[in-house]
């Protein structure tokens, strides 16, 4: 970060759920990177009888999962409770793999009380992503197996009028569960949701971005929010982070003038961060 001293770095607009944007800032401020707090998604962790019962079912047959994949931190939160950590704990050592797909959703399982020892998840510089997650669990798959998929509705996808068991999100890792001759076991637990939006917090985005700052994508469907909550404006002047090349390609769709991808981590997006502060505006 020499090149640049923090107050002459743009700001960043952190897009996640308001529920994991403190631990975004926090980490980000750790290399001189000031942030601004815009979630682009709200989450509702289902609570309906549904839902209830199909959870209260799955923790009565975790011993039937080899596995159980968390999409997110909210997958995690959304199903694990105390009673049903302690359901897991007594199976020892034939209790279910836990999946994750990156850091945060591995840290949400230990602040839920697992050890990391129970916890498959990429290389801490790969990609944040089923794909990658795939290289190091693949070989935990039998043929006959069940594993768990703890996912969350969406608008964009399925809504929360859909049933429990289905969702939206991580469909290329549940193929491959598939095809490896295994079933994935949907479990929506929890809904993303378009926020809504005044027109001060609408006026409150124009004024950040007139002034360079740049928008930080962690998720695709945090994009194709900002689309629908900003439907006339123009992005061509506007500049972007993107934490995966599909979400990438997202912002490039909507009309982002730059877009740069990073590794899903602080160190990785800072040093992006500077990259776009020295390039011509």
């Amino acid at each position: 970060m020499a090149a640049h001293t923090p107050s002459s770095l743009p700001w960043l607009i952190l897009t996640r759920p308001s529920d994991q944007c403190a631990d975004w800032a926090r980490d980000l401020a750790a290399y001189g990177i000031r942030t601004r707090q815009l979630p682009l998604i709200d989450i509702r962790i289902r609570q309906d009888a549904d839902t209830l019962r199909h959870k209260q079912a799955a923790v009565s047959q975790l011993q039937h999962f080899s596995a159980i994949m968390h999409v997110s931190p909210n997958a995690v939160r959304g199903f694990w409770h105390p009673e049903a950590v302690d359901a897991w704990r007594a199976l020892g050592p034939y209790a279910p793999r836990l999946w994750a797909p990156g850091a945060g959703t591995a840290e949400a399982l230990q602040a839920a009380g697992f050890t990391p020892e129970a916890i498959d998840q990429p290389p801490a510089d790969g990609a944040a992503d089923s794909e990658s997650l795939w290289q190091v669990v693949a070989r935990q798959v039998a043929t006959g197996a069940q594993v768990l998929v703890l996912r969350g509705g969406s608008q964009h996808g399925a809504t929360t009028s859909s049933p429990a068991r289905q969702g939206a999100g991580r469909d290329w890792l549940a193929t491959h569960i598939q095809d490896a001759g295994a079933r994935a076991v949907f479990l929506a637990v929890y809904d993303r949701l378009l926020p809504r939006w005044t027109a001060a917090q609408r006026q409150e985005l124009l004024t950040w971005l007139a002034q360079r700052d740049v928008m930080l994508f962690s998720s695709s469907e945090a994009v194709r929010n900002l689309a629908a909550l900003m439907p006339d404006t123009s992005w061509s002047a506007q500049r972007a982070i993107a934490t995966h090349p599909r979400i990438g390609a997202a912002a490039r769709t909507l009309g982002f003038g730059t877009v740069a991808d990073s590794a899903p981590h602080a160190r990785a997006i800072a040093k992006t961060l500077q990259w776009l502060g020295q390039a011509p505006a």
